[in-house]
């Protein structure tokens, strides 16, 4: 099912899958598509994903395509401050999950690994503008508080991380509380840069977390509900907000 919504600046469209298993195909059909697409317009295919248990199943699927996969390339929406061999490394994951793509890391080079975070979202930045050109698509998970990346209510970093414009790219937050499960500073893609895309995916799934996300959709407060930031026009305010949902 498919519905359309309009809602401030931002269109919000909903895709609903019967289960998770076809959700990931569905999302899979939508990365290859984009893919394609972008291959087919000359250049290669450039994707920021999340990281976290959500989006495996998805990548997974999408990594059994046939694409001439050394043109695909792959930034994480947002990284914890750990080695990349750790396996809280949103990069291994990535590189784990789709080997034959090519993946630009936040945390890389690992050399660097003992600088603060400030500096290392610095350096993730300067990397990331070698590559100045809007994403082909977007794929973002929700946590059940409601963030998105690494964009955490009460975090120290968060009012810039909000940024509407696309430069900075990354910057770097400490949630509060951090994550019991994860407890690490954060480096994060802005609003801006996440929003700098042709398409704008919302991965979420389960009945909590839809209740959650309807309740920011509906009193949205970037703040206290980050993930409502998504609505804001950002630096591609015709690309609507498209949801893949399965129970």
């Amino acid at each position: 099912m498919v519905s359309v919504t309009p809602l401030m600046q931002r269109e919000v469209v909903w895709h609903e899958a019967p289960d998770r298993a076809a959700l990931a195909k569905m999302l899979a059909d939508a990365l290859e598509q984009a893919a394609r697409e972008a291959l087919e317009a000359g250049g290669e295919a450039f994707f920021a994903v999340a990281g976290g248990d959500t989006p495996k199943a998805t990548l997974r699927e999408f990594g059994t395509r046939v694409l001439p996969w050394r043109k695909v390339c792959l930034v994480p929406t947002d990284e914890r401050v750990v080695p990349v061999a750790s396996p809280y490394s949103n990069e291994r994951l990535l590189r784990e999950l789709l080997p034959q793509a090519r993946v630009l890391g936040l945390m890389s080079p690992q050399t660097l690994f003992d600088h603060s975070p400030v500096t290392l979202a610095a350096q993730a930045d300067q990397r990331l503008s070698l590559l100045p050109r809007r994403f082909d698509a977007v794929l973002l998970g929700m946590g059940s508080d409601a963030h998105t990346a690494a964009l955490f209510a009460g975090a120290e970093g968060l009012a810039a991380a909000l940024c509407p414009a696309p430069r900075p790219a990354v910057v770097s937050l400490i949630p509060n509380p951090l994550p019991v499960d994860a407890p690490y500073a954060r480096l994060t893609l802005t609003l801006g840069r996440l929003t700098w895309t042709r398409r704008l995916w919302l991965l979420v799934t389960g009945a909590d977390k839809r209740r959650v996300l309807e309740q920011a959709l509906a009193r949205p407060d970037s703040l206290l509900r980050p993930v409502s930031a998504l609505l804001t026009p950002g630096a591609s305010s015709a690309s609507p907000l498209e949801i893949f949902w399965a129970p």
